[in-house]
């Protein structure tokens, strides 16, 4: 029977996906299914599937019809990553996090405990809520970090961050954000019309400024 490979894990998170590709070589047609029902237009030989379910490809040759094995898919509709740094600093390998996926969208919360390699973001890449511990550190070499929701950090020494090179922090939720607990920030870029606050008893060290796109940024609660 045909026989389905998944090029990265099947369980991610909302908003990534997986490529199937089905292995039969040859002269043949085939026709990719989810949960038993054709998939309009898709007839190549690989798909690129973003929803979960049970998926089959139906593969015709002359007058032979096979369905392959199924191959299911588990697409997060909420998703919380934690950093291990099991390989490497880089943010962008997935062996890099408990959920063996890199987070890249605004569904998934993030968490950065102190470990031995803390990460390193080299391209652009969004969040829900960054969650970073005590002692730990993020650097941002290039392209743009992105929160959707909130950035909450450690109460006693705090978390720092390095933008190096042209790399921002942006916060740009399509609600009012907050920063808590302690950290530190070479730049940070506001882009949100509600606004960004500082928690009650945060505190934010801006080393080179504030820069206001949308939003105003309040400290009234906190120290800035």
């Amino acid at each position: 029977n045909p026989i389905i490979t998944a090029g990265s894990v099947l369980s991610f998170c909302a908003g990534d996906s997986v490529v199937l590709t089905e292995n039969t070589m040859g002269n043949v047609t085939r026709q990719w299914q989810l949960n038993g029902v054709n998939i309009a237009g898709a007839t190549a030989r690989s798909y690129t599937a973003l929803l979960s379910g049970s998926y089959t490809c139906l593969v015709s040759g002359g007058t032979c019809n096979e369905t392959s094995d199924t191959i299911t898919v588990n697409a997060l509709s909420a998703c919380n990553a934690v950093w291990t740094g099991a390989v490497s600093t880089d943010w962008f390998t997935a062996a890099n996090w408990d959920i063996n996926s890199v987070p890249n969208n605004c569904a998934v919360d993030v968490t950065i405990p102190h470990v031995t390699r803390q990460p390193v973001i080299t391209a652009n890449v969004n969040v829900g809520n960054l969650i970073i511990h005590d002692s730990s550190t993020l650097t941002v070499v290039s392209g743009t970090l992105a929160l959707c929701k909130n950035w909450i950090s450690g109460t006693n020494t705090g978390s720092e961050t390095f933008s190096l090179n042209g790399g921002n922090i942006v916060m740009q939720g399509s609600s009012s954000q907050s920063i808590s607990g302690i950290t530190k920030f070479d730049v940070l870029n506001i882009n949100n019309i509600a606004g960004v606050s500082l928690a009650a008893s945060a505190q934010a060290q801006i080393k080179s400024g504030v820069q206001l796109q949308k939003g105003v940024m309040d400290g009234s609660l906190g120290t800035l």
